[in-house]
C-alpha cells in the first residue's frame, strides 16, 4: 500500500507563518493542474504493483479547486496508478 500527496499551491493570500510553497495568482490554476497531470504521467512507473490507499490533497488552499477539478485530479491519479 502507498499514499500520494498532491500539493495545490494556490492561496487567496500568503500567510506569514506558512513555509509551504504557494502563490496567490489564482489565474494559474489550470496551468498548475496541467503540470500535476503531467507529473503523474511521468511518475507512472514509480510505484509499480503498489496499491494506492490514500490520496492526500494539500497545499496551499485546495478548497480553491471546484468539485469537478478535484474529481478530475483523483481520476488522473487512479489512471496513472493502475
Amino acid at each position: 500500500m502507498a499514499g500520494i500527496y498532491i500539493h495545490i499551491p494556490l492561496c487567496r493570500r500568503k500567510c506569514n507563518y506558512c513555509d509551504f510553497y504557494s502563490c496567490t495568482d489564482i489565474s494559474l490554476k489550470e496551468e498548475i493542474l496541467g503540470a500535476i497531470g503531467r507529473e503523474l504521467e511521468r511518475r507512472r512507473d514509480f510505484l509499480p504493483g503498489r496499491q494506492i490507499d490514500t490520496i492526500y490533497i494539500g497545499g496551499g488552499t485546495p478548497s480553491l479547486l471546484a468539485p469537478d477539478e478535484i474529481g478530475a485530479l483523483i481520476s488522473r491519479v487512479l489512471r496513472a496508478t493502475l
